[in-house]
């Protein structure tokens, strides 16, 4: 059975898109043990359980927008945390959360 060519870039764009969707725990991916609620167009995550987290810190939403890296504003140690941008996702009351590295 002869397989057709494929063009070098489709192949490159290709493997790019799968190795690019992490999921929780994936690779330098850590998952934390709160879940978060996220709604769209907010900056604002409210913990299930108090985080302590630096500013900076890259966060994904894995349950709301698996793949989409958000940083905190300003360091969290309590249950509430703002984003440097609005969330995009859908809106979820209790989203897996994972810190990117």
């Amino acid at each position: 059975m002869k397989l057709p060519k494929i063009p070098t870039a489709v192949l490159i764009i290709g493997a790019y898109l799968f190795l690019s969707k992490k999921k929780a725990g994936d690779g330098p991916w850590q998952p934390l043990t709160a879940t978060a609620a996220v709604a769209t167009g907010s900056p604002d995550v409210i913990f299930s359980a108090p985080q302590n987290l630096p500013a900076g810190t890259k966060l994904v939403f894995d349950s709301a927008q698996p793949g989409i890296v958000y940083k905190l504003k300003m360091g969290v140690t309590a249950l509430t945390a703002t984003l440097d941008k609005p969330f995009s996702g859908t809106s979820n009351t209790a989203s897996r959360v994972s810190v990117a590295a």
